[in-house]
């Protein structure tokens, strides 16, 4: 099973969501690799202190075409293989696309960031051409929310014009999630000022855990 964060923008939390999520599925009883095609490799080197037996791998800049390879090695070895795509949706994400089981677009939560996932919807046909008989799963979950919820419905409603899925969930943006990347930790560890943050989390990830569990569960009985 792989699971891909991918975006054609920085910045909108894709290290964060993908660190976050491997961590919550590693303590829910699940092995899960981590692959790394962020060439700054930040996500990579947190998850290494935080959880340093968990498998690693990491895109090589000079030799991209190593990377298919190299993600299916990785996952061969546990049940969920959770992937930071770089930015941009050149070909390394198109190839993260074309063999993930499910895609997550993290975006921030405003008209412009979702018009912009146009681009990425014809990279996921791409994909779904590729293997149509399987074609991964996509889901945005909306990233940095502030409180003007009216952004958040806008960009639900143009998400909505790309026949692209969200998830009911949403991240605020919340002090917690700048903090732990600093000091090492997951924002579970961070205590009782990252209960949103947490909160949060639990309600975005348990929907993407609905989406994956019959799949695992079907691993699991193999």
């Amino acid at each position: 099973m792989i699971i891909s964060f991918v975006n054609q923008k920085g910045g909108v939390g894709k290290s964060t969501l993908s660190f976050h999520f491997a961590c919550w599925l590693q303590e829910r009883g699940h092995s899960v690799g981590f692959f790394d095609a962020d060439t700054q490799r930040s996500s990579s080197k947190w998850l290494s202190d935080y959880s340093p037996l968990t498998p690693l791998g990491a895109v090589d800049p000079v030799d991209t075409n190593r990377v298919p390879r190299q993600v299916l090695d990785l996952a061969a070895g546990v049940e969920v293989l959770v992937c930071d795509g770089p930015g941009g949706l050149g070909e390394v994400t198109r190839t993260l696309l074309v063999l993930s089981d499910l895609a997550v677009f993290p975006i921030s939560a405003s008209f412009l960031d979702a018009e912009s996932l146009a681009e990425a919807r014809a990279q996921l046909d791409y994909a779904v051409s590729i293997h149509p008989a399987a074609p991964p799963v996509a889901r945005v979950v909306l990233n940095k929310v502030r409180k003007r919820a009216r952004l958040a419905r806008d960009a639900r409603a143009a998400l909505a014009s790309l026949g692209i899925e969200s998830l009911h969930g949403s991240v605020r943006d919340l002090d917690a999630f700048k903090l732990a990347p600093q000091v090492r930790k997951a924002v579970w560890n961070l205590g009782r000022s990252a209960h949103q943050a947490v909160a949060d989390l639990d309600v975005v990830f348990a929907e993407l855990l609905g989406l994956l569990k019959p799949s695992l569960e079907l691993e699991a009985n193999v």
